[in-house]
């Protein structure tokens, strides 16, 4: 079952900004305009959370100049459900989110943080067993490294060549490294201590060289 940011719905929303400017008569008290004028935004920002198709709502407004917000202050209205209040009215909420929205928001940002982590755990692991691509850029291109990482098919035919017919000088099994030794399970003198890391979503190689534990320091 694909998780909620995978749906289309999500995967293709849009943000719309729309720039309204209206006036507002004023009145015999000072400060009648700017309440007209909040509820007005007020109404605007209700009307866009009711709307089918709508998932999200913020507004802006304050005084302008010409088209232009001087100082814009967020809109507070009645179907807003998300964000702060104010201290004053706790309740008067500036943000609309669909519930729906909101899960799909909550699941990229557990898929996100799940992909630097496996991304920071795999260049750790590239890294102590000498890969060459273990800093590897977004503007790189991957290099030639014959590490396990890098080239799990190599290490396992070599692990099942010995297997099959023992020790052999033309296919040693390697280190994790890539450098041949003399039987599996060896290191070279440069990773001793290093142990193969396998993790979801490896190469099927690498999963049955975890697998058959040959890579981890006996």
């Amino acid at each position: 079952m694909s998780e909620p940011h995978e749906s289309d719905a999500f995967r293709n929303a849009d943000e719309f900004t729309v720039a309204v400017t209206y006036t507002v008569a004023g009145g015999t008290r000072a400060g009648t305009a700017q309440r007209r004028a909040r509820k007005v935004a007020e109404r605007l920002a209700d009307t866009a959370a009711r709307t089918a198709g709508v998932v999200a709502v913020t507004a802006s407004a304050g005084p302008s100049r010409r088209g232009e917000l001087i100082a814009g202050q967020p809109v507070r209205f009645a179907a807003a459900n998300s964000g702060p209040g104010t201290v004053t009215e706790p309740h008067r909420l500036a943000g609309y989110l669909d519930p729906d929205h909101e899960r799909a928001l909550r699941s990229l940002r557990a898929a996100n943080l799940a992909f630097n982590e496996r991304r920071q755990t795999d260049r750790n692991r590239r890294q102590a067993a000498g890969c060459r691509n273990a800093r590897l850029s977004l503007l790189d291109g991957p290099a030639s490294c014959a590490c396990v990482y890098c080239d799990p098919g190599t290490h396992l035919a070599a692990l099942h060549s010995e297997r099959e017919h023992g020790p052999s000088p033309f296919n040693a099994t390697r280190c994790v490294c890539g450098t041949p030794v003399g039987l599996a399970a060896q290191r070279c003198a440069t990773h001793t201590d290093v142990a193969l890391v396998d993790l979801d979503g490896d190469a099927p190689e690498l999963q049955a060289l975890a697998a058959a534990q040959q890579y981890r320091q006996p």
